[in-house]
């Protein structure tokens, strides 16, 4: 009766596969249609083809400029679910800052390990964790060695759940040249993780009040990165503040609430 359809190339397939049919399709976009490295020729057939799906869902409010004015009048805005059980903390010597992602461009590790250069010795307790795998890994690698940060900056490669991650870090930072919506950052803030993010499109002014429950600098500015960082760590107050208030994105963003907002679109759409 329905088909549900998620991320570009599959959603241009989607559509074109049901061209002539009475098949009702609902499409959604999980990434940033402008900047993610796909061949152009996907993002333009699907311009062509969102006519035909019945509900389009967007993670993000901005996000949905993406799309073209008619196509737009059949958006949703559907954020991701978090349900997020920290792990037990195990005793260190340190504190430390947490990042997380595929070790790639989109990912901008490589600022981050520059804004962190820029402030680490102010902060000689803290230490810079880089979760995650992927193809940039040897540049990073090489990045870190030449800024003299090897004993202060790790790739440990994946954890086993956000759980682990989260459950071993004092803050966090997302320092993404573009994003779909930023599940480690609202994952972080469920958890009570202060945290720094770069204001890229989509997902990190949806998720944080800037100034009240984490803290927004401009995007690709690695300098502004390094004084909100330099901020952030040295100031256990302002800490556990915004540690607090971004608790409140676990209620926000809790899967019984996603999932209701889904059942909507299956009754209008009336297949349930």
């Amino acid at each position: 009766d329905l088909t549900i359809s998620f991320l570009t190339k599959i959603n241009v397939l989607t559509l074109l596969a049901c061209l002539g049919t009475k098949r009702r399709v609902i499409v959604s976009e999980r990434n940033n249609p402008r900047l993610q490295h796909a061949n152009p020729l996907w993002t333009q057939l699907l311009a062509r083809l969102h006519w035909r799906a019945d509900a389009i869902v967007m993670q993000t409010r901005k996000s949905c400029e993406c799309l073209g004015a008619k196509a737009r009048a059949r958006a949703r805005v559907i954020p991701n679910p978090i349900e997020i059980v920290p792990s037990a903390r195990t005793p260190r010597s340190s504190l430390r800052l947490a990042a997380t992602g595929r070790l790639t461009w989109q990912k901008g590790f490589d600022m981050l390990i520059d804004a962190f250069a820029k402030v680490a010795v102010r902060h000689p307790g803290w230490d810079l964790v880089i979760w995650g795998e992927g193809d940039a890994r040897p540049a990073l690698q090489r990045q870190i060695e030449e800024r003299g940060l090897a004993d202060r900056i790790s790739l440990p490669g994946n954890s086993r759940s956000p759980a682990d991650w989260v459950g071993q870090s004092d803050a966090f930072v997302m320092s993404s040249r573009y994003e779909g919506f930023g599940n480690a950052l609202a994952e972080a803030m469920a958890a009570g993780l202060p945290v720094v993010s770069f204001d890229c499109d989509y997902g990190p002014s949806d998720i944080i009040d800037h100034e009240q429950d984490g803290l927004l600098v401009p995007p690709n500015d690695v300098t502004a990165l390094a004084a909100a960082l330099n901020r952030l760590l040295g100031d256990a107050a302002l800490r556990a503040r915004l540690g607090q208030a971004a608790r409140t994105v676990a209620s926000r963003l809790r899967p019984a609430e996603i999932i209701g907002r889904w059942d909507q679109i299956l009754e209008e759409l009336a297949v349930v």
